[in-house]
């Protein structure tokens, strides 16, 4: 049995061995940014989401601080009048108003705690986001330098062609004998 665990782990290092050098990591590292700026996307839209909800919120709490005190108007009229039947209608009204206008100030307030939470986490992962980016990209110029010496190097030993042979330098040294022994007939 114990052989067959090690055959089986040999077998997945070689799996992952392989995948190692099928994963290219300068398309792995912007995948990774792709995805995080499609994360800082989604909370930034859920920030707007939670301001456009708060401005909602905040134009329905004015409406109804409004409308209580027009209520409040019209009820000291009414115990003016000494309308009592109206009075109590317009003290339930408002009784009502009231009730409406904490449920609004209390989800102002959760809402605003959910932002202000959230725009710490959205500015905490920007910053590891930039992060990343210039990493990756620094990551990628070296990557690219590499390949561009690497292809020099090769270019270069191509063109040397590695070791020279002795016939041919034999030949060099005739041809040049003979030039200067043509030079020096010539003077």
């Amino acid at each position: 049995m114990a052989i067959m665990t090690r055959i089986l782990r040999l077998w997945k290092a070689d799996i992952h061995g392989v995948m190692d050098q099928l994963e290219d990591k300068e398309l792995l590292l912007k995948q990774y940014l792709r995805e995080m700026e499609s994360s800082l996307d989604e909370k930034e839209n859920r920030v707007q989401s939670i301001t456009a909800s708060l401005k909602r919120i905040e134009n329905a709490h004015n409406q109804c601080a409004l409308e209580i005190e027009k209520l409040e108007k019209d009820l000291e009229l009414a115990l003016r009048k000494e309308n009592d039947e109206i009075a109590r209608l317009l003290i339930r009204k408002q009784r009502s108003q009231q009730v409406y206008l904490q449920e609004m100030q209390r989800q102002q307030q959760d809402l605003d705690q959910d932002r202000t939470s959230l725009l710490e986490c959205l500015k905490e992962q920007r910053l590891q986001y930039e992060t990343m980016r210039a990493k990756t990209e620094a990551y990628c110029r070296d990557a690219e330098m590499r390949k561009q010496n690497d292809s020099f190097s090769n270019t270069h030993n191509s063109l040397v062609g590695g070791r020279i042979d002795d016939n041919e330098i034999e030949l060099e040294l005739m041809r040049r004998k003979e030039a200067m022994s043509g030079e020096a007939n010539y003077e």
